[in-house]
């Protein structure tokens, strides 16, 4: 019966199973292929609901369900102890879906977006804004209830005499 926490090393990964071959030092040693391990995940993480980006050659630690060592399970990687990132969280995956009941709550002195942005429902704005590039509105339009599209000009004389300003939609 194994007790206890086993290093491993991932080999290959099956999406589609949830499941690695791994090498468990000093157990699979000169072996050509490892042992069949399952995860656990952690609660609030359920596999029928999503997925972790799981890389080969990653080192990791097992640990035997009911102490058979035929039962390997991958419970979390292991530190390398070597030149680690800091100061950073990375997820990374195919696809990233965030689903909140109420609100998602994002606060940092600037946030970056680097994607072609697709926002579905209104979008209301807060402070200034500044654009590089062309701004395209396929209906309208409007500035201080000036409709670009649709505006009315105070002021107005034929001839080359330039216009008033432009009015607000509804006045005449």
């Amino acid at each position: 019966m194994l007790i206890g926490f086993k290093r491993a090393k991932i080999l290959s990964y099956s999406a589609k199973s949830r499941t690695a071959k791994v090498h468990i030092h000093g157990m699979t040693d000169g072996a050509s292929e490892g042992l069949t391990a399952t995860f656990a995940y952690p609660v609030g993480d359920s596999d029928k609901d999503t997925e972790r980006e799981i890389l080969t050659g990653e080192d990791v630690y097992v640990f035997f369900e009911n102490g058979e060592d035929s039962r390997p399970v991958i419970a979390f990687f292991s530190s390398h102890g070597e030149e680690p990132v800091v100061d950073i969280r990375r997820i990374r995956q195919e696809n990233i879906e965030l689903l909140a009941k109420s609100q998602v709550y994002i606060e940092a002195p600037e946030v970056r977006l680097k994607a072609k942005l697709i926002l579905e429902g209104d979008f209301e704005h807060q402070g200034n804004q500044e654009t590089t590039g062309k701004i395209t509105a396929t209906v309208d339009v409007v500035a201080a209830n000036v409709s670009v599209k649709s505006h009315p000009h105070s002021k107005v004389r034929s001839g080359t005499d330039d216009s008033g300003p432009p009015k607000p939609a509804g006045t005449e």
